[in-house]
């Protein structure tokens, strides 16, 4: 998978692994961020993403992720999906049944109290009963990096996004928590990019990166 933008920088090629895109000019670093973006919620603009010679549409195969402290909240996009995968992997159908002529009986009891002709609603499917129950991601971590690869983890399977791109996250990450989340990555096969202001000269894997100095200039 390749991502690219020739106004920018040189094409990535994420069959390599995890790419770091550093720009230490603060104007072109904002103008990528936000023409990303644009991109991603409105389907124009000039990023290439493509896999095996195959134009993939940005918008649903990129996930942006500006703040990594509110990453839970992406959760909101994820509660559909979660709830159909839910319901696709749930073969108890006793149960089901079981559970809805119990609501139906309900819904009996309940017009039948009433003094008014009442109706209601008794077509209930199991993804009405899972909605009813609001299931969705449980926030119990014991850190950001745990947090942050489940996330991601789960975005891959359930949405199937195939890149995941983070604006200064290693900042907020020690040597060696960093250097966890790309292996872990790259272990599960899930294509990350990494958008810098500075290259880390610490103990951080530091592979796949190209530079965009403050001249423009491509390193």
């Amino acid at each position: 998978m390749k991502l690219a933008n020739s106004k920018f920088f040189e094409t990535l090629d994420f069959e390599k692994g995890s790419q770091t895109l550093v720009v230490e000019n603060v104007e072109l670093l904002r103008t990528i961020i936000l023409q990303l973006k644009f991109q991603i919620n409105n389907k124009i603009g000039d990023f290439i993403l493509s896999d095996k010679d195959a134009i993939l549409d940005i918008s649903k195969n990129i996930l942006l992720i500006t703040d990594v402290f509110e990453i839970s909240s992406l959760s909101k996009q994820l509660k559909n999906k979660l709830q159909q995968y839910v319901e696709s992997n749930y073969d108890n159908d006793d149960l089901y049944q079981d559970l809805y002529q119990k609501l139906i009986d309900f819904g009996n009891d309940l017009i039948n109290s009433s003094p008014y002709p009442l109706c209601f609603n008794q077509s209930i499917t199991k993804i009405d009963m899972i909605k009813l129950l609001g299931i969705q991601l449980e926030h119990n971590y014991s850190s950001l990096l745990e947090e942050i690869v489940d996330y991601i983890d789960i975005f891959s399977q359930i949405i199937k996004t195939k890149l995941f791109v983070f604006i200064s996250l290693r900042s907020y990450l020690t040597g060696e928590e960093f250097n966890n989340f790309i292996k872990i990555m790259d272990y599960k096969g899930i294509r990350i990019l990494l958008i810098e202001r500075y290259l880390s000269l610490d103990n951080s894997i530091v592979n796949n990166v190209q530079i965009i100095d403050k001249d423009l200039c491509v390193i």
